[in-house]
C-alpha cells in the first residue's frame, strides 16, 4: 500500500493530530496554579470532562467555544477561585486568560 493509492485520508483529531489534553491543562493553568493545592493532570482533565459533558447534554447544539466558556466558569466555581480578570464569562475574555491556544487547536 502506498499513500498515493488513496484519494482521501481521515484522522481522529483528538489525540492524533492534536494533543488536546496538554492544551487543556495548559489553558487551565491560570486557575490551577493558584489554588493552594496541587491538582494532578488527571484530576484537572476529569473535572473538565465532567463539566464539559454535563453542558453538552444540556445544550447539545451550543458552539464548542461557548461550551468551553461555561466549563471554565464552572471549574472556577468548583475550585473556589474567580478566573483571572474575569467578571463576565465570554469567549473574548477567555481568550485573554489562557484558552486562546486551546480554542485555536480545536478549530
Amino acid at each position: 500500500m502506498k499513500l498515493r493509492d488513496f484519494k482521501v485520508l481521515t484522522f481522529d483529531c483528538y489525540g492524533t493530530l492534536i494533543d488536546w489534553e496538554s492544551g487543556m491543562v495548559n489553558a487551565l493553568a491560570p486557575l490551577t496554579n493558584n489554588l493552594g493545592v496541587k491538582l494532578t493532570r488527571n484530576e484537572i482533565l476529569e473535572a473538565h470532562a465532567r463539566h464539559e459533558s454535563s453542558q453538552q447534554r444540556q445544550t447539545p447544539y451550543k458552539r464548542y467555544r461557548e461550551l468551553l466558556a461555561i466549563a471554565y466558569r464552572r471549574l472556577a466555581e468548583e475550585w473556589a477561585k474567580k478566573p483571572v480578570g474575569m467578571n463576565v464569562y465570554t469567549t473574548e475574555t477567555l481568550l485573554k486568560t489562557g484558552l486562546r491556544s486551546l480554542i485555536r487547536q480545536m478549530h
